[in-house]
């Protein structure tokens, strides 16, 4: 503990802080309005590298978009081609089928409302109004 006091003792610490009155302000005369060279050079680079990060994030949005409105594709297809089926079905009496008025004009009804009602939905997300 003694070696450690006499350390401290012989180091020139400057213990007193100066008040901010005796601080001069500072010369901003010689400061340039102009970024230098090599801050010129991490700006072009981050601009770059932020253009490289849209492109990607416009790239990625597209691939998702596409493969979105495949499945949305898929889903409606299925469902038309079910009520399809359901309308052969009941106009053949194929095997004795039969549904009844009410329940083929729900059907019909529904279908289409949720049909143009999907649509919608994936032309708004897919061309987005800017």
């Amino acid at each position: 503990m003694r070696k450690f006091g006499n350390i401290l003792r012989s180091c020139s610490i400057v213990t007193e802080h100066p008040s901010p009155e005796s601080v001069p302000p500072p010369d901003l005369s010689k400061v340039s309005s102009e970024p230098d060279s090599e801050s010129r050079g991490e700006d072009e680079a981050i601009q770059r590298e932020h253009q490289r990060a849209k492109l990607a994030d416009v790239k990625q949005d597209t691939k998702l978009r596409r493969n979105f409105s495949y499945h949305i594709f898929l889903l409606i297809l299925a469902w038309l081609v079910f009520v399809g089926v359901m309308i052969l079905l009941e106009g053949f009496r194929f095997k004795g089928f039969y549904l009844g008025n009410p329940i083929m004009i729900a059907l019909i009804t529904t279908t289409t409302g949720s049909v143009i009602g999907i649509f919608l939905i994936v032309a708004r997300y897919l061309f987005p109004q800017r």
